[in-house]
């Protein structure tokens, strides 16, 4: 899990990592912290921020960072409850109010990018994809099983 850092600890940004990654670039970088009142205090790591494609993760280690891009590993351990009474699929009506969600959701995640909050803009991801995945079940159902394209 993600740690507050301390008041007393300078932060520093490590060379931001450019790399081609299956015909993509993979971007990393460190972010270590010190002590500020103790000179020669020794840099410590204390996240790595990753970003790919459109999708950012923040972890205490590299792997840990990538995981969260991937969303195999929450940033938080206490992650948002999901929307109460999630429309049932099946009419234009729900798929409509899914897609102005996933617009809202959208705009707060592009707020949370800007603000340079990370893990807020994770978070509203993982929440996009479910409602993406909510809208495609509702306009399939909506299609019937002889409608659907492959």
């Amino acid at each position: 899990t993600l740690q507050p850092l301390k008041l007393n600890q300078r932060i520093d940004n490590g060379n931001l990592l450019t790399l081609p990654v299956g015909g993509g670039l993979l971007y990393v970088q460190p972010v270590y912290a010190s002590q500020t009142r103790s000179e020669g205090a020794f840099p410590v790591l204390r996240y790595v921020l990753a970003t790919f494609g459109d999708a950012a993760g923040i972890g205490t280690t590299l792997e840990s960072a990538l995981a969260n891009i991937r969303s195999d590993e929450p940033v938080d351990p206490n992650p948002p409850t999901p929307d109460p009474d999630p429309p049932t699929p099946g009419t234009e009506t729900n798929v409509l109010v899914l897609l102005e969600r996933i617009e809202a959701k959208q705009d707060q995640a592009d707020a949370a990018l800007r603000a340079g909050n990370l893990v807020r803009y994770a978070e509203l991801q993982e929440d996009i994809t479910t409602l993406i995945q909510q809208a495609v079940a509702a306009a399939r159902a909506q299609q019937g099983p002889g409608n659907r394209g492959g």
